[in-house]
């Protein structure tokens, strides 16, 4: 089966294109040919024939031929007449509420209106969320005999281990805690902060870094002066490519989503202890109420003293590729 994903080329600055990347490659490992077609970084424009060393960035004539569209981001109508409107399997990789927000909040990416119109026109044949959390919430505009969930988000564990270079951090504490989230209108890392800054100052020797900064950073100058100031201000970046080499590098990798974001489950196929939000403590790691700064501490304290890490086997991209395929499958 011809496979054609439809996403922007961006390795190591785009958490959706990583995902693709896994599902790609899981799609390959289990015989089909599947590719990349570019659509391209806004204000970039496409990469063709760039390479991150297996994923190859390709023009839309790639697309002759395939059995099945799938769907990332929104397909130029070029790629679509050259796929000869081959089925369009739309994978989801928001989650609703942001997607929501960015609808209320206007601007170039109503993403929740642009899928209820895409829904109504009916030009998606099958919807997928990678989560099964969000089910309810796409129900609401997506039909339900249309949107399916693979049981876990894929991640590509000959990728993402244990074994591998650790990052020496150029400001180093007695413990490490990274935090490195991208930062997104309905979850950023506010809260948990100020729990961290708890923590450190119960416990002296804790350095907190923070990756994934946006700039102009405004306010959060005051946080980050505070942290300096109780002496657990650890190193302070953007996006940053070789993360798993923090990953492996950190005590602990502390995240507010409640769901399995590409940090929680790349952080903890590299072998990192993870905390993570309450409602999905039941996976295997730490659990905390991330609005809670005291809970935060009090979880970051247990967790620094009892390290653990989760079983990731459920997350394999070949299992979680052969569910889209399943899914895929029902459209031809």
């Amino acid at each position: 089966m011809k496979l054609v994903h439809v996403a922007p080329f961006a390795p190591g600055r785009c958490g959706l294109y990583e995902t693709v990347r896994d599902l790609v490659l899981g799609e390959r490992r289990l015989g089909h040919e599947a590719i990349l077609v570019d659509s391209g970084v806004i204000g970039e424009g496409p990469h063709y024939g760039q390479s991150d060393g297996e994923l190859t960035s390709c023009p839309p004539s790639a697309a002759h031929d395939a059995d099945i569209l799938i769907t990332h981001t929104s397909p130029s109508s070029e790629v679509v007449a050259i796929s000869k409107n081959a089925p369009v399997l739309h994978v989801i990789h928001g989650r609703p509420e942001s997607s929501f927000r960015l609808s209320v909040k206007g601007g170039d990416s109503p993403v929740y209106d642009i899928y209820a119109s895409w829904a109504k026109d009916g030009k998606v044949a099958r919807w997928l969320t990678l989560w099964p959390e969000h089910l309810p919430y796409w129900q609401a505009i997506i039909p339900a005999d249309k949107l399916f969930s693979t049981t876990a988000p894929p991640c590509d564990l000959s990728r993402w281990k244990k074994d591998g270079l650790k990052h020496t951090w150029s400001v180093s504490g007695e413990k490490n805690i990274l935090v490195a989230d991208t930062w997104r209108d309905d979850s950023d890392p506010y809260h948990i902060l100020h729990g961290l800054m708890l923590a450190a100052e119960k416990r002296p020797g804790i350095k907190i870094h923070i990756y994934a900064m946006q700039t102009p950073l405004g306010p959060w100058e005051h946080i980050l002066r505070k942290l300096r100031v109780i002496g657990a201000l650890g190193e302070t970046c953007g996006m940053m490519r070789n993360i798993d080499q923090r990953y492996r590098a950190a005590d602990l990798v502390v995240t507010p989503h409640r769901i399995a974001t590409r940090i929680v489950r790349e952080a903890a196929a590299c072998g990192s202890t993870v905390l993570t939000g309450e409602a999905y403590a039941n996976w295997g790691s730490y659990g905390c109420n991330p609005l809670d700064p005291y809970d935060v501490a009090d979880q970051t304290l247990l967790a620094l003293e009892n390290p653990n890490v989760p079983d990731v086997s459920k997350y394999d991209s070949v299992k979680i590729a052969q569910e889209l395929i399943d899914h895929a499958k029902a459209v031809i």
